[in-house]
């Protein structure tokens, strides 16, 4: 009897895997991604949190089957659907979230170590704190976090405390649109996430965590989306920057209205309902996707391409804040 890979693929949700993306930034804002050896550790740390996220998704889907089954979208989701056991989802889930600190091992003993914490942090998740509204999106930001400092461990440059507080704040933001979006996709009339999204959906769905307001989400995210941006801005004005990126650090800055506008399309399209994955905005939405590579090109841009900053200095005057 031939098994199907489709649902076992689909269970492990690839498209979720660009989250891991943080673990290189330490790798690319240290300027290393020339050094071999350090772009190879980097790259050892990111497998390892895939293959732990991608473990961890498997266990949420086989635990949450009954609930999805409720909603209009997750109801898709391989083990709600019955094309995975809820077993089967468990041994996959498991084996891959065990095999992550032995690959992180070969990136050295801390990036094994964080990613410890992080399989000690997403268990907490799942057995208590998913089910408590605010501390299950800290904890879900702290993961991202932790991300980050396995890719600092990684390429052994100290962890940066301005990386640490923007990751945590845009990841608590996107946690939030996240659990708007879920909101408000379980709310759509039935037909429109798709002609069968809602058969055999109750409508009974409910939040883990009690999300059941939408002003509360969006009071939340105000504040989220507002201390995403100041902490960027405030990272990028920063001596700390000036003096690691010198004139190149005023690049970051003028980059901030893109930020802008992430910001806002991720909440108006969360607010529509059109998905439950916030990350299908990058796939889908326009305005997302051309915000995201101009960010992107502009942080290389500043990083990796000499005379941008003598360039920047001449017309922003912040060479004395670096000789200061």
């Amino acid at each position: 009897m031939s098994v199907s890979m489709g649902p076992y693929l689909r269970l492990l949700r690839p498209t979720d895997w660009v989250k891991n993306v943080l673990v290189l930034a330490a790798l690319v804002f240290s300027r290393q991604v020339a050094n071999a050896q350090a772009t190879g550790s980097a790259l050892v740390a990111l497998v390892a949190f895939v293959l732990m996220s991608a473990g961890f998704y498997a266990v949420n889907d086989a635990v949450d089957a009954p609930l999805d089954r409720l909603h209009p979208i997750k109801r898709r989701r391989p083990v709600a659907a019955g094309e995975v056991t809820p077993r089967s989802a468990w041994t996959l889930g498991c084996t891959l979230i065990l095999a992550g600190p032995l690959v992180g091992l070969a990136a050295g003993g801390m990036v094994s170590l964080i990613c410890g914490l992080y399989i000690a942090l997403q268990a907490a998740y799942n057995l208590k704190l998913k089910r408590v509204a605010m501390v299950d999106v800290v904890t879900v930001a702290i993961g991202f976090v932790l991300r980050a400092a396995a890719g600092a461990a990684a390429v052994g440059v100290p962890l940066s405390i301005w990386l640490v507080i923007t990751v945590f704040f845009l990841c608590l933001y996107l946690g939030f649109i996240k659990r708007l979006s879920d909101l408000t996709s379980a709310r759509q009339p039935i037909g429109n996430a798709g002609s069968d999204a809602n058969e055999g959906a109750t409508g009974a769905w409910h939040a883990p965590a009690g999300y059941e307001d939408v002003k509360e989400l969006t009071w939340l995210l105000a504040v989220a989306g507002g201390a995403t941006v100041t902490a960027y801005v405030a990272y990028t004005l920063s001596d700390h920057t000036v003096s690691l990126f010198g004139p190149a650090a005023i690049g970051f800055a003028l980059l901030t209205p893109l930020v802008v506008i992430a910001v806002f399309r991720f909440y108006r399209r969360a607010l529509q309902g059109r998905s439950d994955r916030p990350l299908d905005a990058l796939i889908e939405d326009r305005a997302i996707q051309a915000s995201t590579l101009l960010f992107v090109a502009g942080i290389l841009l500043a990083l990796y391409v000499p005379g941008v900053g003598e360039l920047l200095n001449r017309i922003f005057f912040i060479r004395p804040l670096v000789q200061g």
